[in-house]
């Protein structure tokens, strides 16, 4: 089983179906911690969502 990479297209149905197969796999892989599950779905990113997540991630080190 392989999640497919979600790169930061802008279709809501894509998005909302990647999102929905991060879940599912979690809940069968009974990932249950939510820092794993972020760094799991960090995995699957690439391209302009790979790089959304770094400065939002970046932006939270700066406001510490």
């Amino acid at each position: 089983f392989e999640l497919p990479m979600y790169t930061g297209e802008l279709n809501a149905e894509k998005l909302d179906n990647w999102v929905k197969q991060i879940e599912v796999y979690c809940r069968v892989q009974k990932i249950v911690d939510d820092e794993a599950k972020i760094h799991l779905a960090t995995l699957w990113m690439g391209g302009t969502a790979l790089i959304w997540w770094e400065s939002k991630l970046q932006e939270v080190e700066e406001n510490k």
